[in-house]
């Protein structure tokens, strides 16, 4: 966190007086973060579910997608990409060399002195919010048919909306499995050797950051859903499982030569809109047994990266805590510059995702003060409020 205060003085005349005026302007937030000395990251690579997907499931006959309007409409050209929020995903923000959203910073609040102060202010702000692994400005998908040969040198997601650690969960939404994401993985590594040759793409390989996003969907859209799982695990033995897979997982792409991996949590899965309309009551309360089920597993999953952590050498595994930090933004809002945490900005937000969020929903008057877009995934302002307060511990537990 910075706390900066400026002091500026201003000079004016005022008939035949010259008078000076002293303002103070006080800053606070997130720091500027950057990575050490010497040291560079190539690619951003991600596998995972919605909140990394930026497209691989366009061209899928499934129920999860995102490529039409309103979604992308903060975006590039307000252009749809498939992306399942309104402009950029966490991905997006991870990989970002550009400054935060531009659009939002500018709402931020100070007397109007002149445009020439505001400019500097806003040269200010931006500069100091300037966030990101410094690789480009946005994470385009592996299968995006424009995807160009400077994308692969630089990193894709291979993410699939509505996947899983559990295979199950993929089949049942009819989407990319974490296992073919790894297959496509090794293409890419194959494409990359072709490209810039042997040498070149081990040093990206290996000096890649790797992002995995994934255990939201196995509990609500799989084992609290469908009874297959549920017949022969309780919530202890299913997390214990989705951790295991995700170990498996990890070693997988540490075979393939990735050394710097962080594995997000499960957010708090019973404060998500939609949740809270179908299992929290009259009053839309935060479901309490899917929070815990969350607690559960990530205690699990933060423990078994822990021990594995200290076996492959060499190699620095994280978890990116994603339960905190957004239970503080939902019950701390006006902290955050939000002002709405309990449903999405897409038509009255408490039922609406993917292609029940259309042309035809009704939007909210100002995306940015809503933690949610739809009422699944988190707007580009939320997405933007996470990732800067994760990310300086974040490039402490990995460089």
């Amino acid at each position: 966190m910075f706390s900066v205060y400026f002091f500026i003085i201003f000079s004016f005349s005022y008939g035949s007086h010259s008078h000076f005026l002293v303002t103070s302007v006080y800053l606070h937030g997130n720091g500027a973060t950057y990575l050490p000395d010497n040291v560079s990251v190539p690619a951003i690579i991600a596998f995972g579910d919605s909140l990394l997907d930026p497209g691989n499931n366009n061209r899928l006959m499934t129920f999860t997608k995102a490529n039409f309007p309103p979604y992308g409409k903060d975006f590039v050209g307000g252009k749809p990409t498939g992306r399942f929020t309104n402009g950029k995903t966490l991905g997006d923000f991870l990989d970002d060399t550009q400054t935060s959203n531009k659009k939002h910073t500018r709402n931020a609040p100070f007397f109007s002195l002149g445009p020439q102060f505001s400019s500097f202010l806003l040269i200010l702000i931006d500069f100091i919010r300037n966030q990101g692994f410094g690789v480009k400005e946005y994470l385009p998908a592996y299968l995006d048919p424009s995807i160009k040969d400077s994308d692969l040198l630089t990193g894709v997601s291979f993410a699939s909306g509505g996947s899983g650690y559990d295979p199950l969960t993929s089949t049942l939404a009819v989407v990319i499995p974490l296992s073919v994401q790894l297959e496509m993985f090794k293409k890419y590594i194959s494409k990359l050797k072709i490209k810039v040759g042997e040498e070149q793409a081990k040093h990206i390989i290996a000096n890649s950051v790797y992002f995995i996003s994934a255990g939201s969907n196995d509990f609500l859209t799989n084992y609290y859903i469908y009874p297959i799982r549920r017949l022969r695990y309780d919530v202890f033995g299913y997390g214990k499982m989705l951790v295991k897979f995700a170990m498996d997982y990890i070693q997988e792409i540490h075979k393939l030569g990735a050394r710097r991996i962080v594995v997000f949590s499960t957010p708090p899965l019973g404060c998500i809109p939609i949740e809270r309309t179908i299992a929290g009551g009259l009053h839309r309360k935060c479901v309490d047994k899917y929070n815990k089920a969350a607690q559960l597993f990530n205690s699990m999953l933060k423990q078994e990266i822990l021990f594995l952590a200290g076996r492959l050498p060499e190699t620095r595994v994280a978890m990116a805590d994603l339960y905190n930090p957004l239970i503080s933004i939902i019950e701390n809002p006006h902290q955050y510059g939000l002002e709405v945490t309990d449903r999405g900005c897409c038509g009255i937000g408490i039922i609406e995702m993917s292609f029940s969020c259309n042309k035809l929903s009704k939007l909210c008057r100002d995306d940015s003060k809503f933690l949610f877009w739809d009422s699944l995934h988190p707007t580009e302002k939320g997405c933007d409020i996470y990732i800067n307060l994760i990310l300086p511990n974040l490039l402490k537990s990995l460089f």
